[in-house]
């Protein structure tokens, strides 16, 4: 078709003021509905398309020059031809005239405008994780088994005796420090009778010190191998070669201990929601697996400083769940975007015989525009991209 792209761009543009303003204003040419679809998929199309460049300009460039050109992008190839639209119609302004038609578009923008700028979002939605007390016990060093004071689903208290361990490495090693120590001991009893002692007292009292010190951490470590109980619970994930004599080998999970107390919940909130968060706002779990949910949960604390890396690796999306992230050359999950950590406790009792439970919570938070939002937004992306 000659002239295609005009032609189709010339009458898209008509079709709209039409549709808009009513204005009776006669077609460039003979009207075909597929050259106005074209102009409409074409103009979509590119919308997408410099978006997309915009984006990758963005993160390909170092931060404040990314964010420039992203800007000159959006301007260029799609705030610019909006505005050359809107500087059209001011042009044709003699020929408005009010009907049915200019009618219906000042309702329709005025809807448009009221569910922009009239603060209607309250709620907050944010990934989350439900946890409950669970404490594991590793074994403290390469040991062997001595004697085992609970068993299997055994009730303890807090600072009860569980298991005693003996690792005669340690042992043999403890020996040979203290030996040594009897001997610097000696050594610097003996300086005022000795002149080559005197010379080199400055060497015997710094590795006098060393031993001290090996001494402190040696003693430390086998009182470790008395392992006891560190809060109230039920003992669960049982290893099954814990018996008297069986050897293990240092870091060997042993058991864990599910706490009494209540679930607490951890929410990830985008520092774009977070000032419409505040302790003690209403909120509730939805579970990712579903089931006889939601829980009622209460905002406990907000954090002020920002995530820098996940502590844990549930809500990662890397492993699953909903938030971004990217991976360090030292394997820290450090997400793509402003984060702040929300502690939630449960208003009522939670479901039972649980570790972890991912899902996401939605909190009653203060109500907002879209158009603040965006303009939040916008703000906290400019000021974390120049401080970074």
């Amino acid at each position: 078709t000659p002239n295609l792209e005009p032609r189709a761009f010339a009458l898209a543009r008509w079709w709209l003021r039409e549709r808009l303003f009513g204005l009776d204003i006669t077609p460039p040419e003979a009207t075909h509905k597929r050259l106005i679809l074209f102009a409409y998929a074409v103009w979509v199309y590119r919308f997408l398309l410099f978006l997309g460049i915009a984006l990758l300009v963005y993160h390909l460039f170092f931060k404040v020059l990314g964010v420039l050109l992203f800007a000159v992008e959006i301007y260029y190839f799609i705030l610019g031809p909006i505005g050359r639209e809107i500087m059209a119609w001011y042009k044709l302004r003699e020929a408005f005239r009010f009907n049915k038609t200019v009618l219906r578009t000042v309702i329709l923008l005025g809807a448009a405008g009221i569910a922009l700028m009239v603060p209607w979002r309250g709620a907050v939605v944010a990934p989350a994780t439900l946890q409950w007390p669970y404490h594991t016990l590793y074994a403290p060093a390469a040991a062997q088994v001595i004697s085992l004071a609970v068993q299997r689903g055994d009730r303890v208290a807090r600072g009860q005796p569980l298991l005693v361990l003996e690792a005669p490495d340690l042992n043999f090693e403890l020996r040979q420090v203290e030996l040594r120590l009897e001997e610097l001991t000696h050594l610097r009893a003996r300086e005022g009778f000795n002149a080559e002692l005197r010379s080199r007292a400055l060497i015997t009292r710094s590795e006098l010190e060393t031993q001290r010190q090996r001494l402190e951490t040696l003693r430390r470590r086998l009182a470790q191998l008395r392992l006891t109980a560190s809060h109230a619970g039920e003992l669960v994930d049982w290893n099954p070669v814990l018996k008297p004599g069986a050897w293990l080998p240092e870091g060997e999970p042993l058991a864990a201990i599910r706490g009494d107390g209540p679930a607490s919940v951890m929410a990830l909130v985008d520092e774009v929601d977070l000032l419409r968060v505040t302790p003690g706002t209403r909120a509730r779990f939805y579970p990712e697996a579903g089931g006889e949910f939601p829980l009622d949960l209460t905002v406990t604390e907000v954090e002020e400083m920002g995530v820098r890396h996940l502590d844990t690796p549930y809500a990662a999306s890397i492993h699953g769940g909903d938030l971004a992230v990217r991976q360090s050359p030292e394997g820290d999950l450090i997400p793509t975007g402003g984060i702040y950590r929300v502690r939630l406790s449960l208003s009522g009792d939670g479901p039972a015989a649980l570790r972890v439970l991912r899902g996401r919570v939605v909190i009653d938070g203060v109500t907002e525009s879209l158009f603040s939002r965006l303009m939040r937004g916008a703000m906290a992306l400019l000021v974390r991209e120049a401080t970074t």
